[in-house]
């Protein structure tokens, strides 16, 4: 299992150059889980962050709908009166 995480993290070429010993892959270990942890702390982050960007582009398009459809309306009432008064 710990040559799976080394492969995915990138780090079986740092385990090829050094030999590894049971005290050091105690403390790799635990030091992979540090990381893995910030990591995902640091991914929650991004995808709260992501979450807010999304509602506020919602709430933007929903906004320039409503100005859409006033000027839409709006354009109808022009026609409208230019037709009555012609």
């Amino acid at each position: 299992m710990l040559e799976k995480l080394k492969r995915y993290f990138g780090l079986d070429e740092l385990a090829k150059a050094e030999p590894t010993q049971t005290d050091s892959t105690l403390i790799e270990l635990k030091a992979l889980k540090a990381e893995n942890r910030r990591l995902k702390g640091l991914i929650d982050q991004k995808n709260a962050i992501l979450q807010e960007l999304s509602q506020e582009n919602m709430a933007i398009g929903r906004d320039r709908q409503q100005m859409a459809d006033i000027i839409a309306r709006q354009q109808r009432l022009i026609d409208a009166y230019a037709t009555l008064s012609s």
